[in-house]
């Protein structure tokens, strides 16, 4: 089903644009039927293989008090633990991924990135066990604009198998103050530090929309810290023929513009509803929302509740969309891209709006040594429709 958006909704929880969806949000509310029946066969198997995913079980998030310069941020994140060996399966219906625990069983067997590019549908189901050949990786999750740790929670029981997993609030986002500090380079910064508080090197850096931007600015700079990159649709220079959504151009436009924006966000997310912006945060970064679990369309909104309590979260989603647009059209982010010294995936959804697939085809075959896998029928938050299918790029990334 296709929607057709009427006017630009700057609240969202994982990417850099929103529109209106208001037909698709009372269905993604109520609906729980299969793809139409317009759908390709490959599509209604992702459907149907994402939208029964459980809710899974995660761990509490907590807080780590970092230096940068001379502030102190206090960063809310999650993290599995260096040994955690997580129980998807239990009697008391807790968190069965569908295929895990089968593929555990069963005989191993030896994905590449390749691989996982094959059958978004059939991954869904099942992620392979295979961990790095020289041990248990370190995941590193980033969010994108208007995002949280939150966006990541559907790929949780899919790389805890295989490592430890560590998502973070980005300054100006989530619980992690700073709207002062909410913009690209600061959260660059954030983000290195982070890492080297927490005694991390080596890890594998994972980052969607304007996450991708960030980690690919960090990895540039700290190439030390990084052993691998996935871009999951991120940010990426646009060419004259890469066309946005309109109302990506629209909203971004708002953005160009602080205080018109500053006084624009609150009245339209009065107007519309908080509980409806979450919804449609989801609606407007996926293809399909009959993939989309109901657990996903509750934690988004739960999460746009909390953004709309903070009074900080407006002027830091302004300040960190402003900085986006700068940084995406400068001559720099496109060196960085070229002269990233890591070994890169670049991961794609077919259906992405708001940063369209041509893009990272372009750019991909600009940079012949990475690894470009494209999600057919997936949107701009391929985690929301795919999650396994994304998890087994990320662990064939980091195994490779």
């Amino acid at each position: 089903m296709t929607e057709t958006p009427r006017e630009p909704a700057p609240y969202g929880t994982s990417g850099t644009s929103f529109v209106d969806t208001s037909g698709l949000a009372e269905r993604a509310d109520i609906d729980e039927s299969p793809a139409s029946e317009g759908a390709s066969s490959s599509h209604a198997n992702v459907s149907l293989a994402n939208a029964d995913l459980p809710e899974p079980k995660l761990p509490p998030i907590t807080s780590v008090v970092i230096d940068i310069g001379d502030d102190r941020v206090e960063v809310f994140h999650r993290d599995s633990g260096p040994d955690d060996q997580p129980d998807n399966a239990s009697s008391d219906g807790g968190v069965d991924v569908p295929g895990v625990n089968a593929s555990l069983a069963g005989e191993q067997r030896e994905h590449s990135a390749a691989d996982a590019a094959a059958d978004p549908g059939a991954a869904d189901a099942e992620p392979h066990p295979e961990a790095a050949p020289t041990g248990r990786p370190t995941y590193v999750l980033v969010h994108g604009l208007g995002g949280s740790l939150a966006n990541w929670e559907p790929l949780w029981p899919f790389l805890t198998e295989h490592g430890r997993v560590l998502a973070l609030d980005l300054a100006g986002f989530g619980r992690t103050s700073g709207s002062n500090r909410s913009a690209v380079s600061d959260n660059v910064d954030l983000l290195a530090a982070y890492l080297r508080q927490l005694g991390l090197s080596d890890v594998v850096l994972v980052g969607n929309s304007m996450g991708g931007m960030i980690v690919a600015m960090m990895t540039a700079k700290h190439p030390e810290l990084v052993s691998r990159l996935v871009l999951v649709d991120p940010v990426l220079p646009l060419h004259p023929q890469d066309r946005p959504h309109w109302s990506v151009l629209v909203t971004f436009s708002l953005y160009m513009c602080p205080p018109a924006a500053r006084r624009v966000i609150p009245r339209y997310a009065a107007r519309r509803g908080i509980d409806r912006m979450g919804v449609e945060g989801v609606l407007t970064v996926v293809a399909d929302p009959h993939r989309v679990p109901k657990w996903v369309m509750r934690r988004s909104v739960e999460e746009v509740r909390a953004l709309a309590e903070n009074q900080d979260s407006v002027p830091g989603l302004v300040r960190a969309a402003n900085s986006l647009v700068v940084a995406a059209g400068s001559p720099r982010y496109r060196r960085v891209l070229s002269e990233l010294r890591v070994p890169v995936t670049l991961v794609h959804g077919e259906r992405d709006r708001l940063v369209p697939v041509s893009a990272a085809r372009r750019i991909a075959a600009r940079h012949p040594a990475w690894t470009f896998l494209e999600g057919p029928g997936l949107g701009h938050v391929p985690i929301y429709e795919a999650a396994g299918w994304v998890a087994r790029c990320i662990v064939g990334a980091a195994a490779s």
